[in-house]
C-alpha cells in the first residue's frame, strides 16, 4: 500500500467526470430489461480465464443484479452476449447501441454463449 496525500475534492471531481475508457470501465446501463446486467468487452485475458474459444465474439456478463429481470431469465456471470434482438454485438458500443433500442417495457431476446453452448434467453419486463 502506498501512503500519499489525498487529492483535493476538485481534482477528484474532475477524475470522476472524465468518461472512463480503460479496463474495467463503468458502462451506463440501458433503461430497460437489461439494466440489471453489467458487461465488459471480451479480451484475451478474460477469454483464457473463462476458457472461451478464441473465435468467440461478443461482450461478457460481469455481474447480474439479484432480483432483476436478467437474473429471472437465467443469465449468469461469464455468459457471452453475442446478439441483442437479432443484432450481432461484438463490442461494448454495439451492445449499448442495440440495448438502447429496447423500450422500457419491451422484451429482449439475447443469443448467449455459455460454456461453448449457444442459447437464446428472453428477458421479460416485470
Amino acid at each position: 500500500m502506498k501512503v500519499a496525500e489525498r487529492p483535493s475534492d476538485e481534482l477528484l471531481a474532475k477524475k470522476e467526470a472524465a468518461p472512463p475508457k480503460e479496463q474495467g470501465e463503468t458502462i451506463k446501463p440501458p433503461d430497460n430489461v437489461l439494466a440489471s446486467l453489467k458487461i465488459q468487452a471480451l479480451d484475451n485475458a478474460l477469454m483464457s480465464q473463462l476458457n472461451i474459444p478464441a473465435k468467440t465474439t461478443g461482450v461478457v456478463v460481469t455481474s447480474v443484479e439479484p432480483g432483476g429481470q436478467a437474473e429471472a431469465a437465467g443469465l449468469q456471470r461469464g455468459d457471452i452476449i453475442q446478439e441483442v434482438n437479432h443484432e450481432t454485438v461484438k463490442t461494448v458500443d454495439e451492445y449499448l447501441k442495440a440495448a438502447n433500442k429496447i423500450k422500457k417495457d419491451e422484451l429482449a431476446v439475447l443469443l448467449v454463449s455459455r460454456q461453448g453452448n449457444s442459447l437464446f434467453v428472453a428477458v421479460n419486463p416485470k
